[in-house]
């Protein structure tokens, strides 16, 4: 039987705080000085195989560019502009309120350390062009190196991919990666627009919440008896992104495993 044992996930760091833009080494220590369990992140790998924590293709500012087409050295001291209509319950990024600071990229193995000196849970989204060969073996061989030398706890990262292919190539890879599917309906593959596909491969999914405002166009439904399906098999089920406090509450009763949030929310 599962123990109530939610754990609150910072959203792209805390982008929430108005000192700092989500996705920056200056949001994820943000999230870092709080009582968080864990920092969710996104990368995407750089054409010289380096990582950085960015959501967008194109997140600078004065580019059109895809940031897989850069090196790490051409990019990390290029300006950020913020994700495109974020959060999606209030379009537009979060805008810092001393608009003259700048922000720079986040290289990986940054965000690595700040989980691992603060001691918390590493929440990483792995982003994809399909049709860009990004992800070879020796990318994601790379990226798995990184986490082995960050020291942190294998029991406190988790993988998680709106590319389910590419997931399950990681996992295949590397067995000891703990990996979440994210069910989205509008995939363009039938079968991973429905929880029972990953629940009978006995993998754990993370979903967008049908009932918060920053998820409901395309999350899942959730109640206690999708959580317990996944538990009765020993999987664990999170949810993204919910930013209001009764939603969290309802949540929690039902003995959720992850809620990733843009504030700081936690009870």
């Amino acid at each position: 039987m599962f123990k109530n044992n939610t754990k609150y996930i910072g959203h792209r760091g805390l982008p929430s705080d108005p000192n700092v833009l989500e996705n920056t080494f200056e949001s994820f220590l943000s999230a870092a000085k709080t009582e968080l369990d864990g920092i969710e992140t996104d990368i995407w790998p750089t054409k010289d195989q380096q990582f950085v924590c960015v959501h967008d293709s194109k997140p600078f500012k004065h580019s059109i560019r895809k940031v897989f087409s850069y090196s790490w050295k051409e990019i990390q001291n290029k300006q950020l502009k913020g994700s495109r209509n974020y959060p999606r319950d209030n379009p537009g990024s979060f805008t810092p309120a001393n608009k003259d600071i700048k922000f720079f990229p986040c290289h990986f193995e940054d965000y690595l350390k700040i989980c691992k000196n603060y001691k918390k849970i590493a929440f990483i989204e792995i982003k994809n062009c399909s049709s860009c060969h990004l992800w070879t073996k020796e990318t994601i061989n790379k990226m798995y190196a990184y986490i082995i030398n960050s020291g942190i706890p294998m029991n406190k990262v988790y993988l998680i991919s709106l590319d389910n292919d590419l997931l399950f190539k990681i996992k295949n890879l590397h067995n000891d990666l703990q990996i979440m599917a994210i069910i989205d309906p509008k995939n363009k593959k039938v079968i991973y627009r429905n929880f029972e596909f990953f629940l009978e491969r006995r993998i754990s999914i993370d979903i967008g919440d049908f009932d918060s405002p920053s998820t409901r166009d395309w999350g899942i439904k959730i109640n206690k008896e999708l959580i317990d399906k996944f538990h009765k098999n020993g999987l664990l089920v999170g949810v993204w992104t919910v930013n209001t406090k009764n939603r969290i509450h309802t949540l929690k009763k039902m003995n959720i495993d992850f809620i990733t949030s843009d504030y700081l929310l936690k009870e």
